[in-house]
């Protein structure tokens, strides 16, 4: 009975993470463990666990009312993206001293679809094909990759709270195909086993991430 109230509570954390992740919930909405209960199907009980552990990774802040859905602000993401710059160019450099043929390859094949799709003049739209999926996955294959748990689950944290901006930058076809030419160039580093190169390209490939996603939020302030 345990095992059964922890699964399902981590089914309701997923859920609700995904859904803040992906803007589903806005900035300022109140959710409560009434209204949560009814449209998920479940009792208050894993609504509420998922809540505090929701509220522990600064998605939502609990009040008295119910919890509030937290926004990302353009300080936010600076910060994000400087620690990630650091990080994750760290991973790579390890990435290209490391990685096993598989890696390299999972990484080569990875590129190649970018490039395929941007060569036709149209990204990938949905799924496992769209522009940002391949852009997710092409970052954790590095960090997965790099042969430390605590870089992984570093860059794993930071790229969630970004999921949602990162998938609005790639809705620009010039970012898009930037990213992905940034990309092969990462990889030629890792193949080569550049670890010094590979790790400046992904610090410059990350602050142009960070550059276009603050763009975009101040074009999207500035049309509220």
């Amino acid at each position: 009975m345990n095992n059964a109230k922890i699964s399902l509570a981590d089914r309701v954390f997923d859920e609700l993470e995904d859904a803040l992740l992906d803007g589903k919930y806005h900035e300022g909405e109140l959710l409560t463990e009434n209204a949560l209960s009814q449209k998920l199907g479940v009792s208050r009980t894993p609504i509420r666990e998922a809540i505090g552990r929701l509220a522990q990774d600064g998605l939502i802040e609990e009040t008295p009312r119910g919890a509030l859905v937290l926004g990302v602000t353009e300080e936010d993401i600076t910060v994000i993206y400087e620690i990630r710059a650091r990080v994750e160019g760290y991973a790579a450099r390890l990435f290209a001293e490391k990685a096993d043929a598989e890696a390299l390859a999972s990484l080569r094949e990875n590129v190649e679809l970018q490039e395929f799709y941007s060569g036709r003049g149209a990204a990938a739209s949905s799924g496992k094909l769209s522009s940002s999926f391949l852009d997710s996955s092409f970052h954790e294959t590095i960090y997965e990759n790099c042969g430390s748990r605590v870089l992984e689950g570093i860059l794993t944290t930071l790229h969630k709270k970004v999921r949602r901006y990162r998938r609005a930058s790639y809705e620009d076809p010039k970012r898009a195909e930037a990213a992905t030419r940034e990309h092969r160039a990462i990889y030629e580093a890792a193949a080569a086993r550049d670890g010094e190169l590979a790790e400046e390209l992904v610090k410059r490939h990350v602050g142009n991430a960070k550059a276009s996603i603050i763009n975009n939020l101040r074009k999207n302030d500035g049309a509220k």
